[in-house]
């Protein structure tokens, strides 16, 4: 016989713990790219901080469209968006449940810009606040 029992056993503890290493590995460098990604994208959140319903609301930038859809009394919605843009403003159209629409720019977007968080947010008085 080549190998003995305890041998056997052995050499495949060896390759279990090999396999379990690199799987970890393989698993945690998925994890971090994924975690990198939305940290390095760039985002704009619109918040509703009125005591309206926002019906649907559109940000365009120069080269995306992000449409958050319906944000309710205290919510807020997150999209991050593409890296590569062109130079111009984010443009904002806001249309409330009772058919207002709020339109109007605020802010500079421009190519690259990594980890930059804009946030719009609707106030009681009708006003949007842009921060950047």
């Amino acid at each position: 016989m080549l190998f003995s029992t305890d041998q056997k056993l052995d050499i495949g503890n060896r390759w279990l713990g090999i396999f379990t290493k690199v799987s970890l590995g393989i698993c945690a460098a998925v994890a971090l790219m994924y975690w990198s990604y939305f940290y390095v994208s760039p985002s704009v959140t619109v918040k509703n901080s009125s005591e309206f319903v926002i019906d649907s609301a559109v940000i365009q930038l120069p080269h995306s469209r992000l449409d958050f859809g319906e944000i309710n009394i205290g919510e807020q919605n997150r999209i991050y968006y593409d890296l590569a843009q062109l130079d111009g403003d984010y443009q904002y159209q806001l249309v409330l449940k009772s058919g207002e629409t709020l339109d109007g720019r605020c802010g500079y977007v421009t190519n690259l810009e990594v980890n930059k968080r804009a946030v719009l947010t609707l106030n009681d008085n009708g006003k949007i606040r842009c921060d950047f």
